[in-house]
């Protein structure tokens, strides 16, 4: 009998088994024909990036990567360009990933605490180094006995342009459930948008849920930019307090306001020393598991949500509370922020490309993305080891506060306006009828963007009553429409209110008399 033909990369890497793809990606449990050790290997075919300078981009996020030593870490072994190929060589990790133990419900406050803090170790030591993960999530967390490895840094980053033509008209990839709210706005991503994360990824092991759940990726990304978390506290019974705290302090809008990754180890480490015996058993918590919605993969309106009543105010689901309105305002650029990650052919992405996907074969994994090992995860939770010292609390992130470039005004509302999936003729007629809306947000006049917004929103609903326009793609573009307005028109009110304190000094200066009564210019 003749011998099984292996796909050979490099001359040593033979492609043994489909064990996961996603996006440009497959993965492969392989063999090292060199070293005669069994290896991971994640490849990217090149001929169908738009990134031509891809592969260059790869390997240098490989070496980064493969210069970090720590044993939370996945060990990258090689990696290269074979024709159109490039490809990355991992340790094959034996074990399950933590988006599978979370299908069976939430962990016990003692072994999430474990697992944070270990994931927290593994991205003190990426950040010491300059490496911010991206795409921190239960698919890239892996459990192996006592062991928690996390897998795939570093590679949003090397493939997030190239994922722009990659993707189908309509369709937004990201983790929504676990992004930070710089990273859905598009701004600079920094540490501490690992450290937020962790407090969406800490909030799914105790209460069975992220802080943020929807429909709809751009509804969970609107949530992060502008609704209050919960309290995880509310979401779980019996969570400590300090870790409630702790959880709030990470799930912090503003990332100088999130303690770092090494901050928050230590405060891990010492919460769960202190932790009572009791706190070892699973949270009876009130709230049910929830399906994972934020995967790494493309996402697509699928037409439904013909029901769905548009909230009154955008972002905020009902019964949760409201951020203060500042913000709310700064936040206002979220959709901006999903275009400007890459919108390329109408296509806007925020693309984890070799994160995400499918495992092959096998039901996708809560959140959809294949880990370099895809073994049954182990029945027993990991065993719980000897607490540690105590450590010092959490300090407050070094990391200088980031400022925005500039003002965003409605620039989500054309990205969403080029995704439509409807005739170019009725795209164009929309993004007329809007940038009248603009132009009058432009001049400060807000109560003619309001009748136009008006208009605006008269023409969507009869398009959707023909059928030119889905009724989920009408929800989305009235939302971003309705928070862009607002947002505007309270700044417009500030400032309005700004000058009518200046003329109202200026009326008592007046008044007043005097030398300094009236004053302007020396």
């Amino acid at each position: 009998m003749a011998a099984m033909r292996f796909q050979v990369l490099a001359g040593r890497y033979e492609l043994r088994r489909l064990i996961g793809r996603g996006g440009m990606a497959q993965v492969w449990e392989a063999r090292d024909a060199r070293l005669g050790r069994r290896v991971a290997v994640k490849t990217v075919d090149l001929a169908t990036a738009d990134d031509r300078a891809l592969g260059e981009r790869l390997r240098r996020e490989a070496v980064a990567v493969a210069g970090l030593r720590h044993p939370d870490i996945v060990t990258v072994h090689d990696t290269g360009v074979e024709g159109e190929t490039a490809y990355l060589v991992m340790e094959l990790i034996d074990g399950g990933d933590l988006a599978a133990a979370l299908r069976q419900g939430p962990l016990p406050v003692s072994e999430a605490l474990r697992v944070a803090g270990r994931v927290a170790g593994a991205l003190a030591a990426a950040h010491a180094a300059g490496i911010v993960h991206r795409d921190v999530k239960p698919a890239n967390v892996l459990l192996h006995g006592d062991d928690v490895t996390v897998v795939d840094f570093g590679i949003a980053a090397a493939t997030q342009a190239a994922g722009a033509a990659l993707t189908q008209p309509g369709t937004v990839v990201g983790t929504a459930q676990y992004m930070a709210p710089e990273q859905g706005e598009g701004g600079e991503v920094s540490p501490a948008s690992d450290v937020y994360a962790l407090g969406c990824l800490l909030t799914a092991m105790v209460a069975g849920r992220p802080p943020f759940t929807g429909a709809h990726p751009l509804e969970v990304l609107r949530q992060h930019a502008a609704a209050s978390p919960p309290r995880l506290a509310t979401l779980a019974a019996d969570v400590p307090h300090e870790l409630d705290d702790l959880v709030a302090a990470m799930l912090a809008k503003r990332p100088a306001e999130r303690p770092s990754a090494a901050a928050a180890a230590r405060a891990l480490e010492d919460l769960r020393a202190r932790l009572p015996a009791a706190a070892s058993l699973t949270p009876t918590a009130a709230t049910e598991v929830m399906p994972a919605t934020g995967a790494t993969r493309a996402f697509r309106h699928d037409g439904g949500g013909a029901d769905r009543p548009r909230a009154a105010a955008p972002g905020a689901p009902a019964g949760e509370e409201r951020a203060s309105p500042g913000a709310a305002r700064s936040g206002r650029g979220w959709v901006a922020g999903v275009a400007a990650l890459a919108v390329l052919g109408g296509v806007a992405t925020s693309a984890v490309l070799l994160g995400g996907g499918e495992p092959a074969g096998n039901a996708p994994s809560a959140d959809g993305a294949p880990p370099a090992a895809t073994a049954a995860p182990t029945s027993e939770p990991p065993a719980t080891p000897a607490p540690e010292a105590a450590r010092p609390s959490p300090g407050p992130a070094e990391e200088p506060p980031r400022g925005r470039t500039g003002p965003v005004t409605g620039q989500g509302v054309p990205a969403l306006l080029a995704s439509l999936r409807t005739d170019d003729e009725t795209r164009d007629d929309l993004q007329e009828q809007w940038d009248k809306v603009a132009e009058a947000l432009e001049k400060g006049k807000a109560d003619k963007a309001a009748d136009k917004a008006s208009d605006l929103e008269k023409q969507v609903e009869e398009l959707t009553r023909e059928g030119s326009l889905s009724q989920a793609d009408a929800d989305a573009l009235l939302d971003e429409v309705t928070a862009t307005l607002g947002a505007e028109v309270q700044d417009a009110g500030d400032d309005q209110q700004g000058d009518e304190k200046g003329a109202d000094d200026g009326d008592r200066d007046r008044d007043g008399g005097g030398k300094d009564g009236g004053r302007g210019k020396d």
